[in-house]
């Protein structure tokens, strides 16, 4: 009988070293999706960026800009400026 306890000790080392190899690759390919949703993640941040900041920049700048081009326009033609003041707040 010692036979077949000492089969069971080298299928069950042989199954221990199989599962410690395929625990070893799981943890491998983990890093790797860790990774790729990280830079997912990131670039998504990025495109919303994009999109948003010129947005942002132009809500800053751009009403003044306007104001300027329609003074001028209102001074050329003589306009009633009270026009404006609703769409161009800050005249």
């Amino acid at each position: 009988m010692p036979k077949q306890n000492e089969v069971q000790e080298s299928d069950l080392i042989r199954l221990m070293q199989e599962n410690l190899a395929l625990t070893k690759e799981m943890y491998l390919l983990t890093q790797k999706v860790k990774k790729y949703m990280l830079w997912v993640q990131i670039i998504g941040v990025l495109k919303i960026l994009l999109i948003l900041a010129p947005i942002v920049i132009a809500l800053i700048y751009l009403p003044p800009f306007l104001q300027q081009a329609f003074s001028g326009y209102t001074d050329a033609l003589n306009l009633d400026t009270s026009q404006f003041k609703a769409i161009l707040p800050g005249q």
